[in-house]
């Protein structure tokens, strides 16, 4: 039996450059039935295929952890940034 593919997409918090991106796409390339990941930096959101309703939670979860939660999530001050990634200097986030 083929199984049936479902597309979300993702509005996320703090995604501002390519390091956010490719650690985004690290991340959720590891979670089992996730595929067709594309992360859109200037619009910050991310879009990808999954299986399961729990696949989907589970990749919101994954995301929250990496320090970019879904846009509606409540967020602790931790997360409250324009961008998440290593290389914020000054509040500029250089690629």
């Amino acid at each position: 039996m083929k199984k049936k593919l479902a597309r979300a997409n993702i509005a996320l918090h703090n995604i501002c450059c390519t390091y956010c991106k490719e650690k985004i796409l690290k991340g959720l390339s590891q979670i089992k039935n996730i595929s067709n990941i594309y992360v859109n930096v200037p619009d910050a959101f991310v879009m990808f295929t999954f299986i399961k309703a729990n696949d989907l939670s589970t990749v919101e979860n994954c995301l929250t952890s990496l320090g970019y939660p879904p846009i509606g999530d409540k967020i602790d001050d931790i997360f409250k940034t324009t961008c998440f990634c290593k290389l914020e200097i000054d509040n500029r986030c250089y690629t």
